[in-house]
């Protein structure tokens, strides 16, 4: 194929797109139907063209097709950061963390490597469900959020970060109380101890850590465990002198006086 006819089938393809963007069916081209041919121009043209008629995730595809046809470009970093806002808006949130990881991977030291870190984290943190179910997603969200500290302890993105991973921490208590009270229930009483003992160790800023004391109390006199009681209870009284649920562990123990 000649140069002459190579340079006339680019500008064919070309023209072909702005014509498609111009009369605002930009959505039915695909990301996948881009390559090298296209210009840097032409995919921003038609993410932005997704982005306006909401459709979030082909925004974030067309994003990701720059960055795969134009990787190390000023361009195509910038396109990985629309990419995650992208994704995330539309709550693709797989994408939206693979779309920050990538950027990490390619530009550790970038100017949007704390945001994309504290993307992957978000991206976890939405994720998030109810204290019953598993907390797979608040345990990796709680990893990422504390990476994100870690590595970028000046960045603003930091300081987001710590009334989420307060959540995250709650989310986590609340599911080992809620094993912790069927264990109890099922009169299992040193496997409820050891849930109960998690939140007071690792989640006492919590609001299940006063619970999780009362209810160490309450399994330890079922096992007349009189001396773990008796200094459970003392430490209990010390941390929450004015709570009802120690005043309710200060009477279980009193049986041992």
């Amino acid at each position: 194929m000649s140069n002459t006819l190579r340079t006339l089938l680019r500008y064919l393809y070309q023209l072909s797109v702005m014509i498609l963007l111009l009369y605002g069916a930009g959505c039915t081209i695909k990301p996948d139907d881009l390559s090298s041919n296209t210009s840097i121009e032409e995919i921003l043209n038609l993410a932005e063209a997704a982005q306006k008629k909401k459709s979030f995730k082909e925004a974030g595809d067309f994003y990701m097709k720059l960055d795969q046809l134009y990787t190390y470009s000023d361009e195509s970093r910038e396109a990985l950061v629309k990419a995650m806002k992208s994704y995330h808006e539309g709550t693709e949130l797989l994408d939206a963390r693979l779309s920050a990881k990538r950027y990490l991977l390619l530009y550790p030291k970038g100017p949007d490597a704390a945001f994309s870190q504290y993307m992957v984290g978000l991206s976890f943190f939405d994720a998030i469900v109810d204290v019953r179910r598993d907390q797979g997603a608040a345990l990796h969200a709680v990893r990422e959020f504390q990476q994100l500290i870690l590595e970028y302890p000046a960045s603003s993105y930091s300081s987001l970060v710590n009334k989420k991973l307060q959540i995250s921490y709650s989310q986590l208590a609340g599911q080992e109380m809620s094993v912790g009270r069927y264990y109890l229930k099922r009169e299992e009483y040193l496997a409820a101890i050891n849930r109960f003992s998690i939140v007071v160790n690792k989640y006492m800023n919590t609001i299940f850590s006063v619970e999780a004391f009362f209810r160490l109390t309450e399994a330890y006199v079922a096992l007349d465990m009189r001396d773990l009681a008796i200094e459970n209870n003392i430490l209990f009284l010390k941390k929450f002198p004015n709570s009802e649920w120690s005043s309710k562990s200060n009477s279980l123990v009193s049986k041992f006086n």
